[in-house]
């Protein structure tokens, strides 16, 4: 990061404004100099002797060491010293506030990262450029503790961290196949579809939030990324969720047949009734073709989908823990996230692939966008 054009010229026309009063208050305090020896001079100059009297003449009036227009002018021109020095003070104070506002305005475009691990890398790269001063070392100290970095949200409309273009496709696929294992062509075509329905939620501007979104739902699709149905004849998951059951009436299963019409389905197999309405209300659906109480199946549609497990996650619908929990300025906690959905349950496997995720989108997006 380099100091805008502007800036400078500001800067540089300041410090010329400074340099020209400096000048005239040297002037002045020349001029003074000079009238002052002036009247000194003429004070001690001899008198020339009197001619003898017969009578003793009046005393002499006594000699001032100045005349009123010397007086009027050491007067003005402390009065121009005066206001030059008022000058030179002005200009320093609004170089040192100009400075202060653009340290400022640097500080914290470098902590708008939602990371502290980033934002103590930028802070620490403008005090070694000289860009910053870090009088107190308080930025120094964030080399051993990185993690201590104030941090600000990613701005408002800040690009979703996924790939966007075939080329960062390319390059997210083959980091998979290493991490993980390769991608046939369908599996890319999935992949490319998920990236656009994340792109679309614009809450996903932190590349972490991202990253465990798709550990999850490669997990809970069994390595797919395609929505899926919970396994299970409709006899066994009336047995499962049956409204004659604990679970069954927790999920708000009243009627029979509740248990199977309400399955487990899509990215991270929404469940019970009482899920179903929830979600449909909070996505606007209640009372339209897409009302999932109505439509159950419609949570297969990616789109549907995509929309429900984004609600699930965020706002805390399955078990009242929302990723803004685990995942925030403060804290990356890929492991006690999975509490979003389950418990902690596989929560060391999805932590593991959430962290893999992470490097490759850094390593692939960034670049390549």
């Amino acid at each position: 990061m380099t100091e805008s054009p502007s800036a400078n010229l500001e800067a540089q026309h300041a410090q010329l404004d400074l340099e020209i009063k400096q000048t005239e208050l040297a002037i002045k305090q020349a001029e003074l100099k000079a009238k002052l020896n002036e009247v000194s001079k003429a004070s001690s100059e001899p008198q020339p002797p009197r001619p003898a009297q017969t009578a003793p003449p009046p005393p002499p009036p006594q000699r001032s060491a100045a005349s009123p227009l010397t007086l009027a002018i050491i007067t003005g021109i402390i009065g121009l010293i005066g206001a030059g020095v008022a000058n030179v003070l002005q200009t320093r104070s609004n170089l040192q506030l100009e400075r202060q506002k653009f340290e400022s305005s640097l500080m914290l475009k470098a902590i708008e990262t939602g990371k502290p691990e980033a934002a103590a890398k930028n802070l620490l790269f403008l005090v070694k450029v000289g860009l910053i001063n870090d009088v107190s070392g308080k930025i120094a100290s964030l080399e051993s503790r990185p993690e201590d970095a104030p941090v600000l949200p990613v701005a408002p409309g800040a690009v979703v961290p996924v790939p966007r273009t075939a080329s960062a496709a390319q390059a997210f696929f083959e980091k998979y196949g290493e991490q993980f294992e390769p991608l046939t062509d369908d599996g890319k075509a999935v992949l490319t579809r998920l990236f656009s329905l994340i792109e679309k939620d614009k809450t996903m501007t932190d590349v972490r939030l991202v990253a465990y979104t798709l550990a999850t739902i490669k997990w809970e699709t069994a390595n797919t990324f395609k929505p899926t149905t919970e396994i299970g004849t409709d006899e066994e998951l009336e047995t499962r969720y049956g409204p004659a059951t604990a679970t069954g009436r927790t999920f708000g299963n009243t009627e029979p047949g509740d248990g199977a019409r309400y399955k487990g389905r899509g990215y991270l197999q929404l469940t019970g009734k009482r899920n179903y309405q929830r979600v449909s209300e909070i996505l606007g659906f209640a009372g339209t073709d897409s009302d999932l109480v109505k439509n159950p199946e419609r949570v297969m549609d990616p789109e549907v989908a995509y929309r429900v497990a984004g609600a699930m996650m965020s706002q805390g619908i399955a078990t009242g823990k929302k990723l803004g929990d685990f995942i925030n300025n403060q804290n990356t906690d890929y492991t006690n996230a999975r509490k979003i959905i389950n418990g902690l349950d596989h929560a060391e496997d999805i932590a593991a692939s959430a962290k893999k995720l992470e490097q490759i989108l850094r390593e692939s997006v960034g670049k390549s966008n």
